[in-house]
């Protein structure tokens, strides 16, 4: 399970995505104005903690999240201890690593492509194409991962064509 927050060059429209896994993809969030850890407690309370006991009933699964300062504040390590959710650990300029910049980057380009003028036609581009993402291409992106880390091992952690 993945979870990031690109900004927007349209009014301050910003998306959370709450989560994405192999096999699908889940509720996203549309905001606007800055994330503070109060915000992204109740973003994850709303749409992770549903998405992941819907796509993992038996309970295990693990969160990776960037290293925004929201992320990380001890109001977050408290939220995440208390509902038993395991972090990954994401080492800070790691793009490589994460998968979800190929579903942003995807995500961009389809969202391109409605020429959005307005924070309401960007907002209604977001929704239309993230429930438009294909289970295949999250499949693909999972099982990239072995081949991604022995990239960055081989690049001694250097940038890769990931």
């Amino acid at each position: 399970m993945d979870d990031t927050h690109p900004r927007s060059h349209h009014g301050g429209v910003r998306l959370v995505q709450c989560p994405v896994c192999a096999k699908e993809i889940g509720q996203a969030e549309i905001y606007i104005d800055t994330l503070d850890s109060a915000r992204y407690r109740d973003i994850l309370a709303h749409n992770l903690l549903p998405s992941a006991h819907a796509f993992f009933p038996s309970g295990m699964w693990f969160l990776l999240q960037d290293n925004a300062p929201p992320h990380k504040s001890d109001v977050m390590r408290e939220w995440f201890h208390n509902h038993g959710i395991t972090l990954l650990d994401f080492p800070p300029y790691s793009p490589d690593l994460n998968p979800i910049e190929n579903v942003w980057a995807h995500l961009k380009r389809r969202v391109e492509k409605h020429r959005p003028r307005t924070a309401d036609e960007l907002e209604a581009a977001i929704r239309e194409e993230w429930e438009a993402v294909d289970n295949s291409f999250l499949l693909s992106l999972a099982h990239s991962m072995p081949a991604r880390l022995q990239a960055v091992i081989d690049n001694r952690g250097g940038k890769t064509h990931y």
